[in-house]
């Protein structure tokens, strides 16, 4: 069988530590330091373990905004403007070529997040062309495993292979759907030193190690199996 690829977005697909440090750079003109900043993206508490609520710039310029003093439309004017206009950069340089190894119609973005913020960046990003679908939740996202599998019938949970930078999702999917193969990717460049653990299958550091895992032939078409 075919297997289908569920690939996170942040810090496996795009480059979020320096999209984030655009951010921050941004609000430097207004008086707001990096320490500032962090300290108040930290203080978004959210209902999984481990992970912070759903991020946008507006809903953060409001928090900066209350905490400084500053108008919020401003900051959010500021962060939109430094790192919104070119996301393409933020994109990892193995993240397309990985994707159209594995063909198109066998990879999808799972990403955690607020759903109009995460579908623009990954839209305006380029990464949205090259896959099947995006889903964004703000649950676990077993969820939108064990619901693609219900409408995919012909799809078994061995034919999964789920891709994250966070090893807090993996342990849900292991309980409900232990034959999904996990593969925590952990990049130099992530936010998150998530260490490995029982959930996770797979550790690599790149996307191309996960290319020498498995025989990608023909894959519009074909199948993808492990070597």
């Amino acid at each position: 069988m075919t297997k289908v690829f569920f690939v996170d977005f942040d810090d496996v697909l795009f480059n979020t530590r320096d999209f984030m440090a655009d951010l921050i750079a941004a609000c430097a003109p207004f008086g707001i330091g990096e320490g500032e900043w962090r300290e108040a993206y930290r203080a978004r508490t959210g209902d999984i373990p481990g992970v912070h609520k759903p991020f946008t710039i507006e809903r953060f310029a409001e928090v900066l905004g209350n905490r400084t003093g500053v108008p919020a439309a401003q900051l959010a004017d500021a962060m939109r403007a430094r790192a919104m206009d070119d996301l393409p950069r933020y994109v990892f340089a193995d993240s397309v070529p990985f994707l159209r190894a594995v063909g198109r119609n066998h990879a999808m973005v799972l990403t955690y997040g607020d759903t109009e913020f995460q579908m623009t960046r990954v839209r305006d990003s380029g990464i949205a062309r090259e896959v099947a679908d995006v889903f964004v939740t703000q649950s676990q996202k077993v969820e939108v495993i064990a619901d693609y599998l219900a409408a995919y019938p012909d799809v078994a949970p061995a034919d999964i292979v789920y891709l994250d930078d966070r090893a807090t999702y993996f342990g849900p999917v292991k309980e409900r759907l232990p034959d999904v193969h996990t593969v925590l990717v952990a990049r130099p460049e992530r936010r998150y030193a998530d260490a490995p653990t029982d959930a996770c299958d797979t550790v690599v550091e790149s996307l191309e190690e996960v290319r020498s895992l498995f025989v990608f032939v023909n894959t519009n078409e074909s199948d993808i199996i492990k070597k």
